[in-house]
């Protein structure tokens, strides 16, 4: 936390400092630190104390129950513009697997009724048919792994 606290004195910043080869830790004055003793009144203060003391003030001013509610509001509000977000992209999918799905039935319509004279089954927009509809239905089962839809 050195540097964030403030001196109640002189306004330094408050540092972190280590005593006894590092088996105890004081949170102190910049000033008091820099100039020595009698340069500002604040005492050594250990830093565990300190700290609960700082958790203590964020509970009591920061993490109050109104806090929280606003809180939860705008988190709330947030997921329901990405929920939206993703049912629409997931309703466009589903769309696109509706249309290569209904291609599909027709080019197999007219195969089985001898109509396959009439198509070239090379061209790319035949061929590629079954892989748009495995990419689409892939990315519509990882959505609605989140947002099922209802039919």
């Amino acid at each position: 936390m050195s540097g964030l606290a403030k001196c109640g004195y002189c306004g330094k910043a408050l540092i972190g400092q280590d005593a006894k080869g590092g088996r105890f830790h004081y949170c102190v004055c910049g000033t008091l630190q820099k100039k020595g003793a009698g340069s500002c009144p604040t005492a050594y203060t250990r830093r565990d104390k300190f700290e609960q003391a700082v958790i203590r003030k964020i509970k009591e001013h920061v993490l109050t129950y109104e806090n929280l509610k606003e809180l939860v509001h705008l988190v709330n509000e947030e997921m329901d513009v990405k929920a939206g977000d993703y049912r629409e992209r997931l309703d466009f999918i589903s769309r696109e697997i509706d249309n290569v799905n209904q291609r599909l039935e027709r080019l197999y319509d007219a195969l089985e009724t001898g109509g396959s004279q009439l198509i070239d089954l090379s061209h790319p927009r035949y061929s590629n048919s079954g892989n748009a509809r495995s990419s689409y239905t892939r990315h519509a089962w990882s959505w609605r792994m989140y947002f099922p839809i209802e039919r």
